[in-house]
Formats: C-alpha cells, structure tokens, sequence
C-alpha cells in the first residue's frame, strides 16, 4: 500500500492501474482536485520511481527473464574457476547444415570484467571447428577435473585472435598439472606430450551465457 495525505491509502494494483492512463491527468486522490502542471511533474517522477520499483520485484520473483538479465547474474565462481584453468576440455560448434565439430583445449583464460572465456587452440589441428566457426557463432564448452568434477559453459563468440606470447604460460602451467595424474594413469610425459605439446596459435573468445553442472550426480545437468 502506499499512503498519501490525510492517511488515505492506495493499493500498488490500483497504482498500476491509474499509470496505464495518461499521468499528467492522474487525480490527486486525497484532495479531490486535478494538480497543477508543476505537481503534475513531481507526481509523474515519483509515480514512475514506484511504478518501477514494483515491477522489477514482481519480475524477480515471478522469475521472468530475458536474456539480457541471464547475463547479468551469470557468474564464473572461484570453484568453477579452478575447473577452467587446470581441468581438459573440449570446445565445440555446429555447421549451417546442423553437423558438429570440436577442438581441444589447449588452455583456458578468464576474463571476470568482461565474463569472457578465452580458449587457446593450435590452429592447425583444429582446421575444421576454425572452418565452421565465425563471431556471433554458439560455442559449446566442456572442462572436467580430474575429480570428475566437470560443467558445460555456452555463449557466443566475440573474438578470433592470435594467442600472445604472455598468454602461452596459461597452457604450460595446464600441460606441467595433467603430467602427475596422468603418471597415475600409467601414462608417461612423452606420451602425453603427443597430444598437449603442440603451439597455441588462436583464441576462440566468447561470451559467458549460461553455465551447466556436468558433474554425475543428482545436480547434473542444472544450470548454475
């Protein structure tokens, strides 16, 4: 309810209602008598501030959304974080004909400012994902931990840049923290080096839209 003068009380429903009219022509209830042009100013702001206020709480919790409000409680958690950066992953596309294609990740940069992720490939063995991939496109990435703990990160491309070289200890620091377990494995550094010692040579660069949890589990597959 929101009270006016002499303790007369209006509904939100019924302020609602009397916004949907033309404001500058709004009443003024508790005195019976039409405002003057310079009241009528003040009454539309302060109406307009309450006439907001109210549906964007009605729009939280009645939990309609849009994209662009997706975007702005996405957020990349420090746990997730530490799946990014030290976990193998794969990042894939779809052609114009549906048919897919994916690459492995070399490494992987996170931009908090921007909820950007940069994915650092070679270029030459991921010649059919770069052929079918363009900005704007959806990517779809996967990153998983050694303790199976793993999500699903999607969004669309923003960037496709040549990798730095004060971007490539990204990658060494992945490929020198995958050597122990994969020991554990019975898998040995030269071997390994067979399919991680190769030069990170592009970024695909894209934006963080929405987060699934791919770790098995009852939580698998829900968003974050």
């Amino acid at each position: 309810m929101v009270r006016l003068s002499d303790n007369k009380t209006i509904s939100l429903s019924e302020l609602s209602f009397f916004l949907s009219f033309d404001t500058a022509t709004l009443l003024f209830i508790s005195h019976g008598h039409v405002l003057s042009r310079d009241h009528r100013c003040r009454t539309f702001h302060l109406s307009l501030k309450i006439f907001t206020y109210c549906h964007l709480v009605i729009i939280w919790f009645w939990g309609f959304h849009f994209t662009c409000f997706d975007q702005l409680f996405v957020m990349v958690t420090d746990k997730i974080h530490e799946v990014l950066t030290t976990g193998i992953g794969h990042i894939g596309c779809v052609s114009s004909s549906l048919r897919p294609f994916h690459s492995d990740v070399l490494g992987v940069i996170y931009n908090r400012n921007s909820e950007e992720i940069s994915c650092c490939l070679n270029k030459e063995s991921s010649e059919p994902f770069l052929n079918n991939l363009a900005v704007g496109s959806m990517v779809s990435l996967f990153v998983g931990a050694i303790s199976h703990e793993a999500y699903n990160i999607k969004g669309p491309v923003t960037a496709l840049r040549d990798v730095q070289e004060n971007e490539k200890f990204v990658c060494d620091k992945l490929r020198h923290g995958i050597y122990e377990p994969f020991a554990a494995l019975g898998i040995t550094q030269d071997l390994a080096d067979r399919y991680w010692l190769r030069t990170p040579n592009v970024k695909v660069v894209f934006k963080v839209n929405k987060i699934f949890v791919q770790t098995p589990g009852p939580d698998a597959g829900k968003q974050v």
